[in-house]
């Protein structure tokens, strides 16, 4: 099946890290040889990102790569992670529990009207973790556990879709109910 629209998607989870000294894969989905990515990971400060921090590449040989500065390095606590891409626009954002984090480290914009690959045939979506021309890198799986996953194709959605803060302050999941395209 066709992506409803390969220029944007959203993709919402829940994350409960275990250990914070590595690079982990949260997903990732690529063809090999370089002809195109997705990736959502939890930068370590090996490429001299914050420890814990959220790196987003996309596109052929990563086009774009984008860092959050903010580390999420708190092994007790479980996060939800919103996180969005339109180029159409261009614009991605990531939201951890409902809040946007907009002191994004840009290390190369996203190009306008760039396909993204996550939602196209042929391409191997992993998640938990990358694989790379088919094959499982298990030196860079997550950590820890990813639940309450939900992959929105054609539509760049908020994290009010997913997830709201209760009366008491506390970040809960709700039930989405909108579509999930056609892929």
């Amino acid at each position: 099946t066709a992506p409803t629209n390969s220029k944007k998607y959203t993709i919402s989870f829940w994350t409960k890290r275990a250990e914070i000294d590595i690079y982990q894969y949260i997903y990732s989905s690529n063809q090999g040889g370089g002809d195109g990515i997705d990736e959502l990971a939890f930068a370590n400060t090996t490429y001299s990102d914050p420890l814990g921090s959220i790196k987003m590449a996309y596109g052929a040989g990563s086009t774009g790569l984008e860092t959050t500065k903010a580390g999420y390095r708190d092994c007790s606590s479980w996060y939800h992670v919103c996180y969005h891409f339109d180029s159409t626009i261009p614009k991605e954002s990531v939201f951890i529990n409902g809040v946007l984090q907009d002191e994004i480290t840009i290390h190369t914009p996203i190009a306008q009207n760039i396909d993204t690959v996550i939602t196209q045939n042929g391409y191997t979506l992993t998640i938990g973790g990358r694989a790379s021309a088919g094959e499982p890198d298990t030196g860079s799986t997550v950590r820890g556990a990813i639940s309450e996953l939900h992959l929105i194709d054609g539509q760049a959605l908020g994290p009010e879709n997913f997830a709201l803060e209760d009366s008491k302050g506390v970040y809960n999941p709700i039930r989405y109910t909108g579509t999930y395209g056609t892929n």
